[in-house]
């Protein structure tokens, strides 16, 4: 063996280091559309995106942010309200939806729970996050039949 083949199967020394991904990032990868199928992280979180219990935490938690947005709703102009009105009822619906969907695509649920951990979802600073809502509020639909 030649001394270049001899380096070619030498493992460099040092610590090997791995990186962790946490729940959020990987919900923004399937958000994203990234597949599960050849990551086993993407697959256990998928998995655990589309269970019953992980879905009804995310609805109790939009169940919640609707609430927020409700109490919020107060005062203003009456447009205002209007916009608020619409946006409790988006997270009305996609409670709801996330509770009776048969089988919820986990890019959709991960949408979901992006939205809820991005800081300007909630103070309804941001309308791009509200057409976000929409979109996967949409996406949830069950096709009739």
């Amino acid at each position: 063996m030649s001394g270049l083949e001899a380096k070619r199967f030498q493992v460099s020394p040092g610590p090997v280091v791995f990186r962790a991904r946490t729940d959020l990032e990987l919900d923004q990868e399937l958000a994203a559309g990234v597949s599960p199928s050849f990551d086993p992280l993407l697959q256990q979180r998928a998995l655990a995106l589309t269970s019953r219990a992980t879905r009804e935490q995310i609805a109790m938690a939009l169940e919640k942010a609707r609430v927020e947005v409700e109490e919020t709703m107060g005062s203003g102009p009456a447009t205002q309200m209007q916009t608020w009105r619409e946006r409790a009822a988006t997270l009305r619906l996609l409670a709801h939806r996330l509770r009776r969907s048969r089988s919820p695509s986990p890019k959709a649920i991960a949408a979901v729970t992006s939205l809820l951990n991005d800081p300007s979802f909630g103070d309804g600073s941001e309308p791009d996050l509200w057409l976000a809502a929409h979109s996967v509020l949409i996406s949830l639909t069950e096709p009739p039949g």
